[in-house]
């Protein structure tokens, strides 16, 4: 018999969650599997390795306590000989698990976790091999909040499947469909997958192959992120999302950039109102360049909130220490560089 005490997962929660530091969760998966810590915790190690879907649990849980630190304590919380060794094994052995659903908790919460730990760095590999791994999204459906935590892990480790189109799939075989995710869920996918080069289009396909209806205005809302049920924040983050992706033409774009003029006088109020209005400048451009649509004759109110978007970007592309750098900006900027153009011209370029 192994000298480690099994416990059952809801014990484990318990254990971790009485914890209230990243060190403290440490200490305390340690304690829990101590012959495995002792031994260097290889990626197998006979009876004593935990299980993958525990592992996994262990591994968000100390990146949810860390990710609340320093970008140097996280750095140094995921070189941790346990969390390393947490790592490994779940690479290894993701496949292995007992159950579909199991394994697709695994993956979902052990991106998730690389993402908060180790940024788009550290750990690359690592993030490449259980994302490339086709077993490891094989025979299983993904729920839409694990969905969301695989791509926006992708997106923050600046990871672009080679799949990616094929990626989608597991967006569109998730329980329920489109209509199963909440407003936070499906705006997390969509940030991710518009900030991932090059955007996949079978994301748009799959957008509008699906059918929905819109809250507001006497119609009759059937799905929960429906444009009226969304945060101003939520709200120009998807539009600018099916912007970015070539979804000029989409209804759903349409609909929002309606929803966006309706709310006007709540963009201009919003505590983030400078991040939703370089993202509704963003929209506009595109609906004036890359669709049959005037943004300004869509909407009554849409000259005021396009005027406010405008000055905000103008504001914005004039300081050089902003950090609101588009891929469009970026390569520009890589290009200037490439030219040999003094560095002023690059920085200004670059936002």
């Amino acid at each position: 018999q192994s000298e480690v005490a099994w416990v059952r997962p809801l014990d484990l929660a318990e254990e971790l969650f009485d914890a209230t530091s990243a060190k403290e969760v440490l200490q305390r998966c340690e304690q829990l599997w101590t012959p495995w810590t002792r031994a260097g915790c290889p990626s197998q190690a006979g009876n004593s390795v935990p299980n993958v879907p525990e592992a996994a649990f262990m591994l968000r849980r100390l990146a949810t306590s860390g990710a609340s630190c320093s970008r140097a304590e996280r750095s140094s919380l995921s070189r941790e000989p346990f969390v390393r060794g947490l790592i490994s094994h779940i690479v290894a052995s993701a496949c292995h698990c007992s159950s579909a659903d199991e394994r697709c908790q695994a993956v979902a919460n052990t991106v998730w976790s690389l993402a908060v730990l180790a940024g788009p760095f550290l750990y690359a590999e690592e993030m490449a091999a259980i994302v490339e791994e086709p077993c490891n999204f094989e025979r299983g459906i993904f729920r839409p909040s694990q969905v969301a935590d695989l791509c926006w892990g992708l997106a923050i480790c600046q990871h672009e499947p080679t799949r990616l189109e094929s990626f989608v799939e597991v967006i569109a075989t998730t329980e329920g469909g489109l209509r199963a995710y909440n407003q936070k869920d499906i705006t997390t996918v969509l940030w991710a997958l518009a900030t991932l080069r090059p955007p996949p289009s079978a994301m748009v396909t799959l957008l509008r192959s699906t059918p929905l209806t819109w809250g507001g205005s006497g119609r009759q809302a059937d799905v929960s992120w429906a444009p009226l049920d969304l945060s101003t924040d939520q709200l120009s983050t998807c539009a600018w999302a099916l912007a970015v992706m070539g979804a000029a033409e989409a209804p759903q774009l349409l609909r929002m950039w309606q929803d966006i003029c309706e709310r006007s006088d709540s963009f201009l109020k919003a505590t983030n109102t400078r991040f939703s209005l370089l993202r509704i400048h963003q929209v506009a451009l595109t609906l004036e360049m890359e669709s049959s649509y005037d943004p300004r004759a869509l909407h009554g109110d849409g000259r005021k909130v396009m005027a406010a978007a405008r000055r905000a970007w103008n504001r914005d592309s004039g300081n050089v220490r902003s950090k609101h750098v588009s891929h469009l900006q970026r390569e520009i900027g890589t290009a200037l560089a490439t030219l040999g153009l003094n560095a002023l011209e690059e920085s200004n370029v670059a936002g």
